[in-house]
């Protein structure tokens, strides 16, 4: 005779079989001849789920409580083997039982452990990120896992995974939905993005552990409970490494900081996107502003550029740090019809790698200003031995 829980193997305790409180099993006897009827007695003394009796004698019945646990569509008689699917109420005394198989005049009694259910489930989980470029449609699958699940307990439990909005956008990638004891699942998740605007957004993603294989009798749902795990999802429309300023009618995109060379000319992209007509102007601070242009178009200090819906418009500002300056600023003021705003981009002066002559910049002594002076000073000494010696006066 083994007792388990369906999709499990038979289940012990001090060698003898277990059953779990509130739980469904599948008990098998075999070795009987199912002609002579087959009877079990769960018995712990009585009382009103102390006892359970369920019997074959053709078909799969139970006979103490109007037939409410036993699930006669999943019993099976194949030869000497029958296989019961049966159940206990969440009410049932946990301790030690007594289980009689009757066949005919052949009575053998088993002693067997009710056990309480338990489920609870520990996980491992880190916020995801996910980017995309600006009106750009794809699927982004993150690399690292959301969420870790591992099942603690001695039952089954299901997971379901849900998010707070853009559920229908969202990938889910679970190894696997249902833990039996001491099983684990790692969730991986990404997210179909449609063509948007550079936006930055979190939504909240939740795993529900939910129990599964319990008698559903009056009362049970208020044990059973689910289990909830909540985790975070970064959705960020941008360029990685900038930062949004996200207005109603008009957002940039900007890098927080830059790493300036001395003499060396940078160019610094800042992205704009919108409805509305910006006026633009920008300022230096312990930097020199080379050039400004938008879209390709020079201008100096201040231009005006209208942003429509689905494109995106470059500002390029192209600087050069001023010497003895280490930390300089570049000041954007942007005026729209009803929004004033200043961006502010910091830059550092760092050292010139070794052997890398600054960009836009000149070297203190390029070659050929070398060669110039070796050819003036071999000319200097060629001319000077051609030149006549003076005679000296005075007699002979």
């Amino acid at each position: 005779m083994e007792v388990g829980l369906p999709g499990l193997g038979p289940m012990w305790s001090g060698g003898h079989p277990v059953f779990v409180q509130g739980m469904w099993h599948s008990v098998k006897v075999s070795g009987v001849d199912p002609d002579l009827g087959v009877e079990l007695e769960l018995d712990a003394g009585g009382g009103e789920y102390g006892k359970y009796v369920w019997a074959y004698n053709g078909t799969f019945r139970e006979e103490t409580h109007g037939g409410f646990y036993i699930k006669e569509d999943l019993c099976s008689a194949s030869g000497d083997t029958l296989i019961f699917h049966v159940g206990l109420d969440w009410r049932t005394p946990l301790g030690n039982w007594t289980l009689t198989v009757r066949n005919g005049a052949v009575e053998e009694a088993f002693e067997v452990v009710v056990v309480q259910a338990e489920y609870h489930a520990t996980v491992q989980k880190a916020d995801v990120t996910l980017w995309q470029e600006p009106f750009t449609e794809g699927a982004i699958m993150a690399g690292m896992p959301a969420m870790t699940i591992r099942n603690n307990g001695n039952i089954f439990v299901r997971l379901e995974v849900h998010f707070s909005r853009w559920e229908e956008n969202f990938l889910v990638n679970l190894d696997r939905d249902t833990l039996g004891p001491g099983d684990s699942a790692s969730l991986r998740v990404g997210f179909r993005f449609p063509s948007w605007r550079p936006m930055r957004t979190v939504v909240t993603g939740r795993v529900d552990v939910i129990p599964v294989g319990f008698v559903e009798s009056p009362g049970a749902f208020n044990v059973f409970t689910t289990q909830t795990f909540m985790f975070d999802v970064h959705l960020n429309v941008g360029h990685s490494g900038y930062e949004l300023l996200d207005l109603d009618l008009f957002q940039v995109e900007y890098p927080p900081i830059v790493q300036l060379y001395l003499g060396k000319v940078r160019d610094v992209p800042v992205y704009l996107t919108g409805n509305c007509t910006v006026t633009v102007t920008v300022h230096g601070e312990g930097v020199s502003i080379v050039r400004t242009s938008i879209d390709g178009e020079e201008f100096n200090v201040s231009a005006q550029v209208r942003l429509e819906p689905g494109n995106m418009s470059t500002l390029l500002i192209s600087v050069r740090p001023l010497a003895g300056v280490e930390e300089g600023k570049i000041r954007i003021h942007l005026v729209s019809e009803f929004e004033v705003r200043d961006v502010v981009i910091k830059t550092k002066l760092k050292k010139q790698p070794t052997g890398s002559p600054p960009e836009g910049g000149e070297r203190p002594y390029g070659l050929a200003v070398i060669l110039a002076l070796l050819a003036a000073f071999a000319l200097s000494l060629w001319w000077s031995k051609r030149r006549p010696k003076a005679g000296r006066g005075g007699q002979k």
